[in-house]
């Protein structure tokens, strides 16, 4: 039941992230990560499904709060396939770093919104905005569709 209510989101997220994308000559190239690829890649995240042009989609799993992030021109769609987290968003970022060209970590984000999220839910993060899973309940895992 996880995997095909993932595999129906993947499809959804990624439809909508190409469709958005069809217009640009940089996604010309049809790709299709058959089913099997996909559930052994969700047996060991962090893994890259695809990566073509102006999009990156990849599945993840946490298992512990995670390091605050803001990405310059990314913006992030999140399907959450199974556990739950607190995902903070907004706010600042004290310590920060810049990790590379347009990427900024931190240890934690001060003064931002916590959100609850679940299994089935989906959120968009968009760029320039800071967000970091503060808490996990167990564990989290999650399909991330970067747009750029």
């Amino acid at each position: 039941m996880i995997f095909k209510g993932a595999v129906l989101l993947f499809m959804l997220a990624g439809g909508i992230a190409i469709g958005y994308l069809a217009a640009s000559p940089q996604a010309s190239d049809f790709t299709l990560v058959p089913a099997a690829d996909v559930t052994a890649k969700l047996a060991t995240p962090p893994a890259r499904l695809m990566q073509s042009g102006n999009y990156n989609v990849m599945v993840m799993r946490r298992v512990a709060a995670g390091t605050a992030e803001w990405h310059e021109k990314d913006t992030d769609v999140v399907y959450v396939i199974d556990g739950a987290a607190t995902l903070v968003t907004g706010g600042t970022m004290p310590d920060v770093k810049t990790t590379e060209p347009g990427e900024q970590r931190s240890p934690t984000i001060a003064g931002g919104a916590a959100h609850h999220i679940a299994k089935g839910d989906v959120m968009t993060i968009p760029n320039g905005m800071p967000h970091w899973f503060s808490a996990v309940e167990g564990s989290v895992t999650y399909f991330v569709v970067k747009v750029r």
